[in-house]
Formats: structure tokens, sequence, C-alpha cells
């Protein structure tokens, strides 16, 4: 996929995946990642500062985790360890915020099983390909001045099951019905966006669902039982 230059990095041997890889290798899915997250690392940062190198430790790397890829619901070909995680909360440092655009190429960072992004600059829209994305347990990018609408393919992840955050940010258009297949969903939270028409009657029926913010309820927290959303408008 790739969101930078089209000769792209090269981790194999150098110290960013030295602890997680034979020297030898050239072609580790441990690598794959590291080549992955230095190609997207310009269209994340924007004009911020971000530390991952070839040069560096991924263990060292702002906000990454890496570590066994396998667990229950998942297991990415190659196992061993992988980019499991990206934390990028800034809701407290406002100096370091981001300010680029969310990159598709995450879907190529295929264990990834945790995506914060939270209270960042962050603009454009949602990239559908993160619905691709077979590890995906939660996705948190609240806080940011993303636009557009909120893809369907997220419908499609087999794994979110902790929390979708889409809230605070300048979303348009209508809630799409597919969310009511991320039927391990825990936590739902689109409030404070420009989302506009009825909520699906099928996020309502989210047996899962422990905690949903309504659109009109801009960061409420309310708690809802299956079916309580099926009567509330958007917009």
């Amino acid at each position: 996929m790739g969101d930078g230059a089209s000769l792209g990095p090269n981790c194999a041997g150098s110290t960013a995946v030295a602890a997680h890889t034979p020297a030898t290798a050239t072609s580790t899915p441990v690598i794959l990642d590291c080549n992955a997250l230095l190609d997207l690392k310009d269209t994340l940062r924007g004009t911020a500062t971000l530390n991952w190198s070839k040069d560096l430790a991924m263990r060292s790397w702002d906000g990454i985790s890496v570590g066994n890829s396998i667990e229950e619901g998942c297991n990415p070909p190659g196992g061993g360890d992988r980019v499991t995680s990206i934390s990028l909360d800034n809701r407290h440092n406002p100096d370091a915020r981001l300010n680029g655009q969310v990159p598709a190429g995450f879907a190529d960072v295929t264990a990834m099983r945790h995506i914060n992004l939270r209270v960042n600059d962050l603009t454009g829209g949602i990239p559908a390909a993160l619905g691709g994305m077979p590890c995906l347990r939660s996705l948190t990018l609240n806080g940011n001045d993303l636009t557009g609408p909120i893809p369907t393919a997220l419908g499609s992840l087999p794994n979110l099951g902790g929390t979708l955050d889409l809230s605070e940010n300048g979303l348009s258009g209508a809630i799409p019905k597919e969310l009511g297949n991320l039927t391990d969903l825990q936590g739902l939270n689109l409030g404070d966006n420009a989302l506009t028409g009825a909520i699906p009657k099928e996020l309502g029926d989210m047996a899962t669902l422990s905690w949903a913010t309504s659109p009109t309820c801009e960061g409420c927290g309310w708690k809802a039982p299956p079916g309580a959303l099926q009567t509330t408008t958007a917009g």
C-alpha cells in the first residue's frame, strides 16, 4: 500500500529489528512491519516529530509496541514478534500533536491490535483500508479534524471487540448500518460530528455493546441496553 516514497525503506539487518529477527533475515513479518511504518511515517506526522528510524530499536519508537503476534482469534502469517499497537495520544502534549493524515498503510501492519491517535490535529478522511486489518481490536481516532464519511468497510473488522471512538471530528453523512456487524464491540462513540439521518437499527441490536454515545449526546458516555439506539436520530 504505502504512503511514502516509491522506493520504500528496508529495515533488514538494521538496529530497528535486531532484537526481533536474525541478522541475516531479509523479509520476516517484523521487517515488513518496520518497512511499512517508515513508509507511512511522513503521512502520519505531517510537520510533527516522530523518532522512528532504522537506527533505533523499534521498542523505543514513539508510541509503538512490539510483542508476540499470536492471540485468540488472530494468528497472522509468520508469527513471532510483530508490531501490535500504536498509541500516540497527545491530549496532554499539544506541542507533539500529529498534523498529517491517518495512513491507509496501517493496513500493511497486519498484526496490529490497537490504534490510538486520540487528540491530534489529523485531517482528511478515515481510510477504508483500515477495514481490512484482521487483528484490530480497538480504533481510537477521537479529537482530531477528520472529515468525510465513516467507511462502511469498518464493519468488516473481524476482531474489533474493544472500542470504536470516532467522536469529536467533522465526519459527515449517514452512520453505516454495517457497523452493526461488529458483534463483539463493547464501546461505540460517534458523538460531536456532523452525521445525519437515523441511527441504524442494526446498532441497537448489538448484544455485546456496553456503552454507546449517540451523535446527539456529544460526549455524555450514555450506557444503553440493546435496542436503545434504534429510535435516536443523528444531526
